[in-house]
């Protein structure tokens, strides 16, 4: 999974899932299962889009509009790169994410908390460091957000819709050092199945099989 910290609209959301209080818990062993190697590929019209109204019990997801520019540019500016975000800014990457669903059938959506509809951050499916064909789950909360169980609450939303789409496999790709990215992966059913390297260093590759998928195998 991707959270910004190493997931984002358009990048890699590579893993800042600061999300569960408490203990966190290891990573699984890292293992190179038979038959899951790299991602697949397929052309985005292989798949229905990606639902961009979704509901849980706490959030609701949806499209990203003009109007979430100026929490956008919080989000953005809050991220440990030193860059100051501004609303134009932010708005600039709001219509490459409409561009990106438009083409593609999957993207990020906002994250908002039920009934009073205050935005919390986003989650989605992102192509990251994958293919549009098994793509990579992602999310990325405000500051004030984490600690509650949003992003593992609106990342299991994500992968139901993901597998609603026909795909049957999502990745997660995460630094060894993100605990709680780490966490979030391992209550969705992700295993660790390889890992990579880049000039950042290590990412743990984790795969997601859809159920019925997982059978077959």
């Amino acid at each position: 999974m991707r959270s910004r910290s190493d997931l984002s609209p358009g990048a890699h959301v590579g893993s800042a899932w600061h999300d569960e209080p408490g203990d966190e818990l290891p990573p699984d062993p890292v293992v190179r299962e038979p038959g899951v190697t790299e991602p697949g590929g397929a052309e985005p019209g292989s798949f229905a889009p990606l639902a961009l109204h979704l509901a849980t019990e706490r959030l609701v997801l949806t499209a990203q509009t003009d109007d979430d520019a100026a929490w956008m540019a919080e989000l953005l500016t809050a991220r440990d790169d030193g860059r100051t975000w501004t609303t134009d800014d932010a708005l600039d990457k709001i219509a490459t994410m409409r561009q990106t669903i438009a083409s593609l059938g999957i993207g990020v959506l906002v994250l908002r908390r039920r009934p009073a509809g205050e935005p919390l951050g986003y989650c989605g499916l992102v192509v990251g460091r994958s293919t549009v064909a098994e793509p990579e789950v992602a999310y990325e909360l405000l500051p004030w957000a984490h600690g509650h169980g949003y992003a593992t609450e609106a990342a299991r939303a994500v992968v139901d819709a993901a597998f609603a789409t026909g795909r049957t496999r999502l990745w997660a790709t995460i630094r060894p050092w993100n605990a709680p990215s780490l966490r979030v992966a391992q209550k969705l059913g992700f295993r660790a199945q390889r890992v990579a390297t880049d000039d950042d260093g290590a990412v743990i590759w984790h795969v997601l099989d859809a159920p019925e998928a997982g059978r077959r195998l």
